[in-house]
């Protein structure tokens, strides 16, 4: 028909519509994970094992009476680290409360033991393990980061945010700032605040300043997934990817959007890094949502 502005058919050439979930789109092409990193804890593992075997700790409290109690609690701390990146969490707590018996009074075993309780998902367990620790040292950095986090799951919006905002004033590694800046950011919007204000810090181009400015609106998604393409290093792509997705899916918990969010844990969890604080961060978000009677993946 003459004058006809209906479009004709479409052409071999014409583009691809551009995905409205890159993360998760580059999140199904990933193969599996590289056998070579669980190897290399497998054999740290047995190799810690057999020293620990050969030298055996005293065992129950009677670690703490030795002269070598420092020296056997670090042993057991070295196993708790390596069981953890196995994702053996149980097994990272039994080491831990046994580096316990050797350093009561250590403030900094009690807060990586309830980072363990945490990823364990066991979290009335790390409040507790929280609370004495503090009773030793309030300001130790591994006692206030796990609060934080623990803050943040339990959705203590309030706590988590001004947890977040000192540690992010006060943190000396850039890196680590700006991870706490991006749960400070989303503390704040989970909470309703649609302006939510950063920690002033000196300004940081690398990773993970990415995605804060995904979170600020300053970048795209799609952009982001090519920011971490550019890593050459097959397991740090795929630990900056784990990463991503769960902040990002905090970003659409947040915008209401609670179906996506569930598919952008999924996608967090099904990478298999559990040695990042986001994934057993991603698997209390699932098991909430499960509790809400939310769809689960299959």
């Amino acid at each position: 028909m003459a004058g006809s502005s209906l479009p004709g058919p479409a052409s071999a050439d014409d583009p691809e519509p551009a995905s409205s979930t890159p993360l998760l789109d580059f999140a199904l092409e990933q193969p599996p994970p590289a056998p070579s990193f669980v190897d290399s804890l497998n054999k740290r593992l047995a190799g810690i094992t057999a020293e620990m075997q050969r030298h055996p700790p005293p065992e129950g409290e009677d670690c703490a009476q030795t002269l070598g109690a420092n020296r056997f609690a670090d042993q057991y701390i070295s196993l708790a680290t390596i069981r953890s990146s196995l994702g053996d969490f149980d097994g990272a707590i039994t080491a831990l409360e046994s580096a316990l018996e050797c350093t009561p009074r250590d403030a900094s075993v009690h807060g990586a033991l309830a980072s363990e309780q945490l990823r364990a998902g066991k979290l009335g367990e790390a409040r507790a393990t929280l609370e004495r620790g503090m009773t030793i040292d309030r300001d130790d950095e591994t006692i206030d980061s796990t609060m934080s986090q623990l803050d943040f799951i339990e959705e203590h919006w309030a706590s988590a945010t001004a947890r977040l905002r000192a540690r992010a004033t006060i943190e000396m590694d850039p890196e680590r700032a700006t991870y706490s800046q991006c749960l400070l950011w989303l503390a704040q919007r989970r909470a309703g605040v649609q302006a939510p204000e950063l920690a002033s810090r000196d300004s940081y181009d690398l990773w993970p300043t990415q995605i804060l400015d995904v979170l600020q609106g300053r970048l795209t998604e799609a952009e982001l997934v090519e920011a971490i393409k550019e890593r050459e290093a097959a397991p740090r792509r795929r630990e900056q990817l784990a990463q991503a997705l769960y902040y990002v899916g905090q970003l659409q918990l947040a915008n209401g959007q609670t179906e996506l969010a569930r598919r952008y844990f999924a996608a967090a969890v099904d990478l298999e890094v559990p040695h990042l604080v986001e994934h057993p961060m991603a698997l209390a978000e699932l098991e909430k949502l499960r509790d809400t009677g939310q769809p689960m993946p299959d």
